[in-house]
């Protein structure tokens, strides 16, 4: 049996691709974890997206074409309340707020914050761009957090504010972030950055990482605009291959907490696989994970969120939970992703790589896991 607090990497048949983080595949791989998956009553893992709103305007995020296209949305006091008390009374064991904007802007974020203290078996998750941490979120409300990853372009300011525009802007916002690690005390939450890659920033990659780890944040992920969101511009083949020949300079200890050496390799996209081998979606036949955007509506695929029709639920306009405790239920409604899926026709998503992975460990068996470190920026 695995430790679920132990990181879970390759067997011998996946040496070929790279380790995981075991706080992003939700423990799967985790034999006890795997069973409970099964039996749970609600989803294992939930993503919330409580606010559209963001006070930054980073050029390579869709936000300000979104906000273009539709009204601002944010959840209510009392659907707050609903869902906090949820979580504490069901088995839910990940929980990582994030956002249609910038999550910490969300008017209720400190009462919430407050109802998740001391959730036992809860694995807490922040996706932020720091600017708040301290401002209006005491750092105390997040030192129980099992990870925070927060966005930084660059740690140069004129790069960082050309990037990320809004709030960062102001001359205060980035000094700000970087200190975030001076904030926490240890144990704490793992605080990750991640870079995402575009033209303004795709410069001095390697002092980037080195800075970052320097000044104490335990791992600096690198993702390509693309793989951020769909509507990102995808890396030349002229710009992967200025980046791929970049002789960049790295100590050991500053390369074992950064994946820039490898995060081109690994930001391919993979193709769903052949249906003898995987005939359904992990995550839909166990209901792995569901998000719930800013408007209350319960997605349980990735891809198809916004879209109404692939919603099971609305945890706004319910006067309950009952929408969250019966997505096993909701077999009839989930069909449609299934075929899609297994023709070939899912939108970009973490799960076709992380099927494939889990397929090929269930045919070597758990026994063959071995202990290792190495955190995937796929799955962020």
């Amino acid at each position: 049996m695995i430790n679920v607090e132990s990181p879970i990497i390759n067997t011998a048949k996946l040496t070929t691709v790279s380790q995981l983080d075991s706080q992003k595949v939700f423990g799967v791989l985790n034999g006890e974890w795997f069973r409970q998956s099964k039996a749970a009553e609600v989803p294992f893992y939930i993503e919330a997206q409580p606010t559209d709103l963001c006070n930054f305007a980073c050029h390579y995020c869709s936000y300000a074409f979104r906000r273009e296209n539709s009204d601002y949305a944010s959840w209510d006091f009392e659907t707050a309340i609903r869902f906090a008390e949820f979580v504490r009374e069901q088995p839910v064991r990940v929980l990582c707020l994030s956002g249609g904007g910038e999550p910490l802007t969300w008017k209720y974020m400190p009462a919430f914050l407050e109802r998740l203290i001391g959730i036992p078996y809860l694995k807490k998750m922040l996706i932020t761009n720091g600017s708040l941490i301290r401002k209006k979120i005491s750092p105390e409300l997040l030192q129980d957090f099992s990870y925070l990853l927060v966005s930084i372009a660059s740690t140069e300011a004129e790069t960082y504010r050309q990037t990320m525009r809004g709030a960062a802007l102001k001359s205060d916002t980035l000094k700000h972030v970087l200190s975030l690690p001076s904030l926490f005390s240890k144990p704490g939450p793992d605080l990750n950055a991640c870079v995402v890659i575009s033209r303004t920033n795709d410069q001095h990659l390697d002092q980037v990482a080195t800075d970052l780890v320097e000044r104490g944040f335990d791992f600096v992920y690198f993702k390509a605009e693309y793989n951020y969101e769909p509507l990102g511009e995808r890396l030349s083949q002229d710009r992967r291959e200025r980046i791929r020949e970049t002789k960049f300079q790295l100590s050991p200890e500053v390369a074992e907490r950064t994946n820039l050496l490898t995060f081109l390799h690994d930001s391919e996209e993979k193709e769903a696989q052949d249906t003898n081998q995987r005939p359904e979606c992990l995550n839909l036949q166990y209901i792995l994970h569901v998000m719930i955007n800013a408007v209350g509506d319960i997605y349980p695929c990735i891809p198809r969120i916004g879209n109404p029709i692939y919603s099971l639920g609305n945890i706004r306009t319910s006067q309950s939970m009952q929408p969250l405790k019966k997505l096993l239920q909701a077999r009839q409604a989930l069909q449609k992703i299934h075929e899609e899926y297994r023709v070939g026709q899912c939108g970009r998503c973490r799960f076709k790589k992380y099927n494939d992975l889990v397929y090929e460990a269930e045919q070597v068996g758990m026994s063959a896991f071995i202990n290792g470190n190495y955190k995937h920026p796929d799955f962020i």
